[in-house]
């Protein structure tokens, strides 16, 4: 499930960088982003799973 949230965030990143998402709500995911990796979960998915799964 993480895999997928992360997948989507990752679209959402590359809609950003090609003018799709605008700045604000690029600005509102990555700070979800950050929240969701500073838990000990999401710490330890990226760690086992993440980080071969999704660019850093």
């Amino acid at each position: 499930m993480y895999s997928l949230y992360m997948r989507n965030r990752e679209f959402e990143y590359f809609q950003y960088m090609n003018g799709v998402l605008d700045e604000a709500s690029w600005q509102s995911n990555q700070q979800v982003i950050v929240f969701n990796h500073s838990t000990e979960l999401g710490k330890k998915w990226w760690d086992e799973i993440g980080r071969d799964l999704v660019d850093p």
